[in-house]
Formats: C-alpha cells, structure tokens, sequence
C-alpha cells in the first residue's frame, strides 16, 4: 500500500510520527513524507536547513518533500501562529509543484 505521512514535524525533530512511520513501512508499505523544514523546539532551523534548501531530503530509506515554513523563533504567540500557518499556505502551494 503507498501511503503519505503528512505532517509539519518530522526527523530530525523527535516526535511519534517517526516511530508510526518506521512501523507502517515495517508492514510493507511505502511510505512518503511530506514535512516542513526542521525548527523545533529551538524556533530556527537546523543546521544544514534554511527556508530555500533541502527540498527532498532522505531518511532511513524514506522519501521525504519538505516544504519552506516560517520558523517559530523564540515563541510569540504571533511567530507560532504563524509557524503553523505556514506550513498550511506553503505546503498547499508547494504540494501541486
């Protein structure tokens, strides 16, 4: 069965979604994930991401499409906000390239 993993998180940002994903392809699944790019929980990106770079990415035999968001810095509810928003208005954007 294909399946794609959409979520704002993913490797190298440490959250279930990892194990569900690395579980689903133990049961002979392929799997995509479509991500944003790595800033939690320190609110900038990690080393070797920034907003233009790193569009597919690979992890433990898993495609990964990763789209630009806004960093979440160092938490202002705004800057969250709109951490979360972007990923909906990018990854909507970026899904149909």
């Amino acid at each position: 069965m294909k399946i794609l993993v959409l979520s704002q998180y993913f490797w190298p940002e440490q959250f279930i979604i990892n194990e569900v994903a690395e579980l689903l392809k133990k049961n002979k699944n392929e799997i995509d994930i479509f991500t944003g790019k790595p800033n939690y929980p320190e609110g900038k990106f990690y080393s070797g991401f920034n907003f233009f770079n790193k569009t597919f990415d690979k992890y433990k035999n898993f495609d990964l499409l990763r789209c630009p968001v806004i960093p979440r810095y160092r938490a202002s509810n705004l800057l969250l906000i709109l951490n979360y928003f972007s990923f909906v208005v990018f990854g909507t954007i970026f899904i149909f390239f």
